[in-house]
């Protein structure tokens, strides 16, 4: 319908007018179809309204995901899509990466002591360290591509690139990598300069993938609130910096284990050695003693928690009206079990038959126990000691 409606009449018209063509280059994409892979339609009823997730993920967010999603000129995309609560993982993925992007950007504005990506200006290549020459290689190597993918209109392509980099090699591993040296005099202008200079052509890279994020974030790093981000100029491959010999680090080995042991890091101060050797070696002490320290710190809990059950108690003990409650719960329990049991005559008759059944019982056990001949019988009178009932049955 588009090539039919619009492509062909347009150039049509164009030539009979004017004599020239309207445009040289057409880009067509597919469709954009429902959770059950169906073509999106007002019959149908099937359409996803774009409104309810914008408000839901964001407008960015809903953008990079169709243009992810794009694999090749034409082929059609399903939209992962729940109707009972208006959720798409495919749109939530996107936003966590755009979460990712403006938490790095924190970091990095916190680390530049307010000063301007312009400020800093471009990292020297005399003091680069290996870290840094590294970032800045996979940095061009990422504009080269991106650049090329957009020339052949492989958009989808550039979008998932640009997210390998910016999430995999930038903010796992070079900000990791970078931390140790924020705190040094020389070393920590370097690693400032390259966070910005880096941070900076990220945005332009993605700007046009992810609009808004980074209008915003771009304006807190340059300190520009009068240019837009829009009419820069899209970064440029530096050659010097584009090398085949530059270290790769796999990011399938990518563990917190190897980033910190990447971390690691030589001082010629004692004390900033053991400093940044202090987090390796606390977990390596609780790795290895996970055990005895958990039932240390059972043993503590539990101590814990019987004194304060013992502090508890010693404050009701200390209270005026505690002991005599207690003495008058004691002395009301007598006075109830001497009226019901002992100075009503029936009650009294049944307390007795109960005792003379115990006393029957425990003869029975003692002539068991000492090979005894069986117990007399019940005519047999049996005396039953007690000091105060004095009583024979």
């Amino acid at each position: 319908d588009i090539i039919f409606f619009w492509v062909a009449r347009m150039t049509m018209m164009a030539g009979h007018f004017t004599g020239k063509m309207p445009f040289r280059d057409v880009y067509i994409h597919g469709l954009v179809r429902d959770e059950n892979g169906k073509k999106m339609s007002k019959s149908a009823g099937n359409g996803i309204d774009p409104l309810l997730l914008i408000n839901k993920y964001g407008a960015d967010a809903l953008r990079y995901t169709l243009i992810k999603e794009v694999a090749g000129a034409g082929q059609d995309i399903s939209l992962q899509y729940d109707r009972n609560t208006d959720e798409s993982e495919s749109v939530q993925a996107s936003r966590n990466f755009a979460n990712k992007l403006w938490n790095a950007a924190r970091f990095v504005l916190l680390n530049l002591d307010g000063k301007s990506s312009q400020q800093l200006g471009k990292p020297d290549l005399a003091k680069l360290e290996l870290c840094d020459r590294w970032i800045l290689s996979r940095f061009y190597q990422t504009v080269q591509e991106t650049r090329k993918n957009i020339d052949e209109y492989g958009l989808g392509e550039a979008a998932k690139g640009l997210y390998e980099f910016i999430w995999g090699d930038f903010c796992d591993w070079y900000i990791e990598l970078v931390k140790p040296r924020l705190r040094e005099g020389e070393n920590r202008l370097v690693a400032q300069q390259t966070l910005a200079y880096v941070l900076d052509g990220i945005l332009k890279l993605l700007h046009p993938f992810m609009p808004h994020i980074t209008e915003e974030i771009w304006h807190n790093l340059s300190q520009q609130t009068d240019v837009s981000l829009a009419v820069q100029a899209y970064p440029q491959v530096d050659e010097i910096l584009v090398t085949a010999s530059t270290p790769t680090i796999p990011q399938t080995e990518a563990t917190p284990t190897t980033i910190a042991e990447a971390k690691t890091t030589t001082y010629d101060n004692p004390v900033l050695q053991f400093l940044a050797d202090l987090p390796t070696e606390v977990t390596t002490l609780l790795r290895e003693n996970r055990t005895p320290l958990l039932w240390l710190g059972g043993g503590l809990l539990a101590l814990a928690g019987l004194k304060i059950l013992t502090s508890f108690i010693g404050t009701l003990n200390s209270l005026p009206f505690f002991p005599a409650l207690f003495k008058i719960v004691g002395l009301a329990y007598v006075t109830w079990f001497v009226l019901r049991y002992l100075l009503r005559s029936q009650t009294r008759s049944e307390v007795l038959g109960q005792l003379k059944t115990l006393a029957q019982q425990f003869q029975s056990s003692v002539n068991q126990n000492l090979s005894v001949s069986p117990s007399p019988s019940p005519s047999t009178p049996v005396t039953f000691i007690d000091p105060q009932l004095k009583i024979a049955f």
